[in-house]
C-alpha cells in the first residue's frame, strides 16, 4: 500500500485466543506454541477452558449447549464443532493475530488447538469445512477451507493432539524459522500470563510496524495524518500494551491495565474513562434518560443489550468500576455483581432453549418452465408455464431458469 492509501479501523480486530495447558506451569508458553508466535504478531488472549467449565459460572452457562447453538447459527455440523471446542478435551486453544496477513484485510487470526488426547483433526476439519482438500505437497495441510477477504484459510495438523487453522500467509509465518531474537508479544505474554481464567495481551510495537509498512509514514507523519483513524493512532502510537484479566472463580472480576507511552497520555486517558463512566451513570439514573439512551442506541445494539438499560444490575456494575493511574499505567477494575451474572446466565438459558423458527430462515427455490401437469402448483406458479418450488423438491431432468431466495415473503433474485 502506498502512502496515499489508508487502513481501516481495527479497534475490535486485535484478539488472540490462547488457552494454556492446565497441567503446564502457569504464565509460560509450551515449546510448541512458543515456536508459532511470530515476532510480527501483536496480540494474545489466554483462556483456560477447563477452569471456566468447572467454575460455578461456567456450569451455569451451559457451555456445550452454547457451542452447539453457535454452530447451528453458522450452519455447520454441531457435532463436529462440539468436539472441536469441547472444553473438557482442549488443553489449549490459541488464536494468533497477524497484522498483515495479505489479501484485502488487516489483522486476521490464526488458531492453534491443543487437545489432551489424540483426535482425528482431519475428520473434524472436513466435517466443518466439507469443501476442504488435502495439499499434494504436504499431507499435514488441508487447503481451501474457505476464503476471507481474498485470503485462503488453511488447516495444518502437526500431530494427533494439535490443529492449526489460519490464513495461508499467517500459517506460513507460524511455520517459518524465526531469525530475530526480538519477539515483543511472546515476551509480554510470558510476563503477564497468570492463573486467571482469561488473559488478553496486546503489544503495540508490531502494530506500529504494520501500520508504517502499510502507509509508509513515520510516527510523526502518522500522528499528523487526518485520514488515519484515531483508534489506529491510539493502538499504535499512544500505548505500549493492554492487558485484560478475567477471574470467574467465586466473585467474577475483570481487570484491565493500559500502559501508555507517556505519563501525560495516561492522565488524559484516566480523565476520559472517568468522564465516560460518570456520563453513563447519569444516563442510567432516571427512566427518561434511559429511554433517551435506548433511542440513541437502537439499531446499534441487539435488543437483549438494550433491555439491560432498565436493569439495576447494569447500574450496579457501572458504579462498581474503579479507575486508577499508576505512573504511565491506567488500571480499570470491576467486580461483576451477582445480579449481572444471573442475568447473563438467564440470557444464555433462554438463548439455547429457543427452537429455531423455520419461517425465519431464507427458503431457496428453483424456477423452471414445464407443461407437465404432475408438477403444477398454483401456490408457486409464476406464469402460465413457469413454477418455483423449494430446492429440496426440485424435479430432475428439467432446465432451470434461475435460483432465488425467499426471505420475509420477498423474492430475491440471485
Amino acid at each position: 500500500m502506498h502512502p496515499g492509501q489508508r487502513i481501516p479501523c481495527v479497534v475490535s480486530a486485535w484478539l488472540v485466543l490462547t488457552l494454556p495447558c492446565l497441567g503446564q506451569q502457569q504464565g509460560t508458553l509450551s515449546e510448541e506454541l512458543s515456536g508459532l508466535v511470530h515476532p510480527r504478531f501483536c496480540a494474545a488472549i489466554i483462556v483456560r477452558p477447563g477452569q471456566i467449565y468447572q467454575s460455578d459460572v461456567g456450569k451455569s452457562l451451559q457451555i456445550p449447549a452454547l457451542i452447539r447453538f453457535a454452530a447451528q447459527q453458522f450452519a455447520v455440523d454441531p457435532d463436529a464443532i462440539a468436539t472441536l471446542c469441547d472444553p473438557r478435551k482442549i488443553d489449549q486453544l490459541t488464536i494468533l493475530v497477524d497484522p498483515l496477513p495479505g489479501g484485502n484485510v488487516a489483522f486476521l487470526s490464526g488458531v492453534v488447538v491443543e487437545f489432551n488426547e489424540d483426535v482425528d483433526s482431519r475428520t473434524l476439519v472436513r466435517a466443518v469445512w466439507p469443501d476442504s482438500s488435502p495439499s499434494l505437497d504436504d499431507p499435514r495441510l488441508l487447503r481451501h477451507l474457505e476464503e476471507m477477504a481474498g485470503t485462503e484459510i488453511q488447516a495444518l495438523i502437526p500431530g494427533p493432539r494439535m490443529l492449526v487453522i489460519a490464513p495461508a500467509p499467517t500459517l506460513e509465518l507460524m511455520q517459518a524459522p524465526q531469525k530475530s531474537v526480538q519477539n515483543p508479544l511472546r515476551n509480554r505474554v510470558r510476563r503477564e500470563a497468570d492463573s486467571s481464567d482469561i488473559v488478553i495481551v496486546y503489544e503495540s510495537s508490531p502494530t506500529l510496524a504494520a501500520v508504517q509498512e502499510l502507509t509508509g509514514f513515520s510516527e510523526r507523519e502518522l500522528r499528523a495524518d487526518p485520514e488515519t483513524d484515531d483508534a489506529v493512532k491510539f493502538l499504535s502510537l499512544d500505548i505500549e500494551s493492554i492487558t485484560l484479566k478475567v477471574d470467574l472463580q467465586k466473585s467474577p472480576v475483570v481487570k484491565v491495565g493500559i500502559e501508555c507511552v507517556r505519563t501525560s497520555i495516561a492522565s488524559q486517558l484516566e480523565t476520559t474513562i472517568s468522564d465516560a463512566l460518570l456520563n453513563l451513570q447519569i444516563a442510567l439514573s432516571t427512566s427518561d434518560s434511559r429511554r433517551m439512551l435506548r433511542d440513541e442506541l437502537e439499531g446499534e445494539l441487539p435488543p437483549q443489550l438494550l433491555d439491560l438499560m432498565d436493569s439495576f444490575a447494569l447500574r450496579e456494575a457501572v458504579e462498581a468500576i474503579q479507575v486508577r493511574k499508576h505512573g504511565r499505567t491506567v488500571d480499570v477494575s470491576v467486580e461483576i455483581p451477582p445480579l449481572m451474572v444471573k442475568m447473563a446466565v438467564d440470557a444464555v438459558e433462554d438463548l439455547v432453549g429457543e427452537e429455531p423458527d423455520a419461517a425465519d430462515e431464507p427458503q431457496w427455490y428453483v424456477v423452471f418452465r414445464s407443461s407437465d401437469p404432475a408438477i403444477w402448483n398454483k401456490d408457486v406458479r409464476e406464469a402460465p408455464d413457469r413454477f418455483a418450488v423449494p430446492l429440496s423438491r426440485a424435479p430432475a431432468g428439467i432446465r432451470y431458469v434461475r435460483v432465488k431466495r425467499m426471505d420475509n415473503d420477498d423474492y430475491v433474485i440471485t
